[in-house]
């Protein structure tokens, strides 16, 4: 699911805010973060555009296609660059552009992010590829895990710059500190839980927005449609449902036109 276009503000607000950190750390470095998984289609490809480093390098058919890309853009004092501007305007609408300040190198910043090519999860020790560079994944992901793990992952963050889901650049602050994560990232039943329930609203939208019977009955900008979905979502569960085809009926039933007046009425479309 997309998010709402970039603010027309939001290239200065970026630039204004790493101005303002580097001014107070020359040793600070401004990094590209990109999840291509967004634009591995041959006409969308950014793996041109700059030196970008692979952060599932060495993961079993993670190739840079599907992988978050990491390239260094600028050091204290640089001008805007025109790469900066580029990746705006092609990731527009797309949840897979964030910044790093960082005083670590890009070599350092990839052994990092190694820790965090996928996570356990507890209690069957399951492994899955980790999304951290969905910038709709960031923040559930921050929010899931518990201080230290938190402190793990940012520790050589000065501050993480994200777009939120109605197009708004969004700031994290981190520890700034010159060192790696020691281990790989391990959630719990309920951390994992959490995140799974943050990102069902983007899979009920995504089938809401297949539903020809719903055709010009959704919202047209993203963010408005996902705060739909998640209401909706949360008004199923309550009346008890879990399966995705029982809430996906319940809330087609709450949206098509022919329901107006039926609050009873439940519709299974797949």
């Amino acid at each position: 699911m997309r998010i709402d276009p970039y603010s027309s503000a939001a290239r200065h607000l970026l630039w204004a805010d790493w101005q303002a950190a580097a001014a107070t750390q020359q040793t600070l470095r401004l990094y590209a973060l990109l999840d291509h998984a967004f634009h591995h289609g041959k006409r969308h490809r950014l793996t041109t555009l700059g030196r970008w480093l692979s952060l599932y390098a060495g993961q079993p058919g993670a190739t840079p296609e599907i992988s978050p890309l990491l390239q260094h853009l600028a050091q204290p004092g640089d001008p805007l660059p025109a790469l900066a501007v580029q990746l705006l305007e092609q990731t527009c609408g797309q949840p897979s552009l964030s910044f790093l300040a960082s005083p670590l190198s890009a070599e350092q910043l990839q052994q990092h992010f190694a820790h965090y090519a996928d996570v356990t999860i507890l209690p069957e020790r399951t492994r899955y590829l980790l999304r951290y560079a969905d910038t709709r994944i960031l923040p559930q992901l921050l929010l899931a895990l518990d201080a230290p793990q938190q402190a793990e992952l940012l520790a050589p963050i000065h501050t993480w710059w994200y777009f939120d889901r109605a197009g708004q650049i969004q700031s994290i602050t981190g520890s700034n500190q010159a060192r790696i994560a020691r281990q790989g990232l391990t959630l719990g039943e309920a951390q994992s839980g959490a995140l799974l329930d943050s990102s069902y609203p983007d899979t009920l939208a995504h089938s809401l927005r297949q539903m020809h019977s719903l055709a010009g009955h959704l919202p047209a900008q993203p963010a408005a449609l996902h705060a739909l979905s998640q209401r909706l979502y949360r008004e199923a569960l309550g009346q008890g449902l879990l399966e995705h085809p029982d809430i996906l009926g319940y809330a087609a039933a709450r949206l098509e036109p022919a329901a107006v007046g039926q609050p009873g009425k439940q519709d299974t479309h797949e």
